[in-house]
């Protein structure tokens, strides 16, 4: 058995000198991950190992085999010249979303920052709306966003994600009439003017009603 597997080796190591220079520089994650036999993020000898002790098996949709690298079924050379193409070549780590602040179908505003958290640091992050800043796990994305209904998809190497927002222009305070810390009588009203229309609002004294941005 030991002598098979080292001829297998052998004849894998060399043909990789036939398919290297028919090689792709960026080649696909999926083929990279494949050829990581054994999942330890390098692709090297102990890859070749684990194939040819599994040589001849046959893979099933039922109980597929990792080391069916190809996928046509057979745990073969054609694994074998597979793997050796990629001899010495590093694999990073599947990314997956874990979280978002704030949470997706709540309302934001206009400057409000959305910041997702992933499980390993993503690559070629893109986004529909905003500008998108990585720093290690996480992704932060910042507007200004337009008011209304916001739907952001954000896209990474290994996946996608979208998030919808009700987004609102904040409102701030521009006047008071009359005027803070001046005198006025029980009855008097007091008209405060905002940027924009304020919402939720509550007064400690009083009735408030509102108006357009007053």
């Amino acid at each position: 058995m030991k002598k098979l597997i080292c001829s297998l080796l052998t004849l894998s190591l060399a043909l990789l000198a036939l398919t290297a220079s028919s090689a792709q520089e960026d080649t696909d994650i999926e083929r990279l991950r494949a050829a990581d036999v054994n999942a330890d993020g390098m692709i090297n000898i102990l890859d070749l190992v684990v194939i040819a002790s599994h040589f001849g098996e046959t893979s099933t949709a039922d109980q597929p085999l990792n080391t069916d690298v190809n996928g046509d079924g057979n745990v073969n050379i054609l694994d074998l010249v597979l793997v050796a193409s990629h001899l010495g070549e590093t694999v990073r780590p599947p990314v997956a979303f874990v979280s978002v602040d704030p949470a997706i179908d709540t309302e934001i505003t206009v400057n409000d920052p959305i910041t997702l958290t992933f499980d390993n640091p993503p690559e070629d992050v893109t986004v529909s709306e905003g500008v998108a800043t990585i720093t290690d796990n996480t992704v932060t994305i910042v507007g200004p966003f337009t008011p209304g209904t916001l739907e952001l998809t954000i896209t990474w190497a290994d996946g996608s994600q979208t998030l919808n927002y009700s987004v609102r222009q904040p409102a701030d305070f521009v006047s008071a009439d009359p005027e803070s810390d001046a005198e006025i009588t029980t009855n008097d009203t007091i008209i405060l003017t905002f940027d924009h229309p304020p919402e939720n609002v509550t007064v400690s004294e009083g009735v408030a009603t509102i108006s357009d941005n007053t």
